[in-house]
């Protein structure tokens, strides 16, 4: 179990790897669809947030270690179904599709923090 102080970092870590990640997805679209359609522009920007989601994550935010395939997995796994409560979500929240995102970032950050957390345990040392 993770003391309080601990519990924080690591929520702050998730918090600012999530900033980042979503401001350099942002950036490399932009860049992107200079040369290229936004769909394949958005589609390579994704795959690179989920990439650095997927190999980063465990070790960095987390602090897990000795993680194998199936820890990977089931990251991408949560990820994916984060990707998919959000659609979901702002389907539901379609009334309002200005202020959809704001309903949906923190129901899918929630989620994923807590789902990857679950999965990560783990591979964590006591």
């Amino acid at each position: 179990m993770l003391s309080l102080d601990k519990w924080a970092g690591e929520a702050s870590r998730f918090a600012i790897a999530g900033l980042f990640n979503t401001a350099f997805t942002l950036i490399l679209y932009q860049l992107l669809v200079l040369a290229i359609t936004p769909e394949l522009g958005y589609a390579i920007a994704w795959i690179t947030g989920f990439l650095l989601v997927v190999t980063l994550y465990p070790t960095a935010i987390f602090r897990a270690t000795e993680v194998n395939a199936t820890g990977y997995a089931t990251v991408a796994l949560i990820y994916v179904i984060a990707f998919g409560l959000g659609v979901t979500l702002t389907h539901m929240l379609s009334a309002y599709p200005r202020l959809a995102i704001f309903g949906v970032i923190p129901i899918t950050s929630a989620f994923t923090y807590l789902a990857m957390r679950f999965a990560l345990s783990r591979y964590r040392r006591p």
